[in-house]
């Protein structure tokens, strides 16, 4: 696009906040990285177990993802499970009381 002379363009709105977001996180994610890096490394005492599982963070992001997605569905499945357990445990509880408070009545 051919501007005359004198005439400039410039991008401003969202865009402009876009990038100055962009400009900053390229200097906080890896101060931020180094921060954790060296609070495993103060821990573990170990250069190579703290850059072993900072290098496992990506697989742990994904891994968390994931489950957000199909958590909901196994976590409804597990309620269930053990909302009929402990029907289960209170009939029998139910059931000891009714029989020891017969026991106890009894001559």
């Amino acid at each position: 696009m051919d501007l005359p002379t004198g005439d400039s363009l410039t991008w401003s709105g969202q865009y402009e906040y876009v990038e100055r977001a962009n400009k900053r996180l390229q200097v906080l994610v890896p101060i931020t990285l180094a921060i954790i890096f060296l609070l495993l490394f103060l821990h573990l005492k170990s250069a190579y177990k703290s850059a072993l599982l900072l290098g496992f963070l990506p697989l742990c992001i994904v891994g968390a993802t994931w489950l957000m997605v199909v958590l909901p569905a196994a976590y409804m499945l597990i309620q269930r499970y053990c909302y009929r357990r402990q029907l289960q445990g209170n009939e029998r509880e139910r059931a000891q009381t009714t029989e020891e408070a017969r026991g106890a009545s009894l001559p």
